[in-house]
């Protein structure tokens, strides 16, 4: 009788443990590895937080990891934010363009445009 007790008690923990095996495995798969972010990474962030665009520039091109998408996004966003904006000579040059077009009008034309 005692025999089949704990052949009856094996049974049942070894269902039990084909029944749990399945979601144990899951939860360690789902389980994602800790991965923490290069040196020049983190300096980068530092120094864009600050406004260091020169700087954040310099970390970067140090690190050249060219084909991380980090790397790219931050240089891409510190070479942009280091420029000023283009603005006065975009409207330098469409001048220069605009009274060009008006001298060549004057001369095609042999009329006078008064402009500005």
């Amino acid at each position: 009788m005692k025999a089949m007790n704990w052949n009856a008690l094996s049974k049942i923990l070894a269902s039990l443990a084909i029944a749990i095996a399945p979601w144990v495995v899951s939860v360690v798969a789902d389980s994602a590895p800790t991965k923490s972010d290069p040196a020049w990474l983190t300096d980068a962030r530092a120094s864009i937080k600050s406004n260091n665009y020169d700087q954040a520039l310099k970390q970067l091109q140090s690190a050249n990891d060219v084909d991380s998408a980090d790397w790219n996004n931050r240089m891409g966003y510190s070479l942009r934010k280091k420029q000023p904006p283009l603005i006065w000579f975009h409207l330098k040059s469409i001048t220069r363009q605009h009274s060009r077009l008006i001298q060549a009008i004057d001369l095609h034309w042999n009329i006078t445009v008064s402009c500005c």
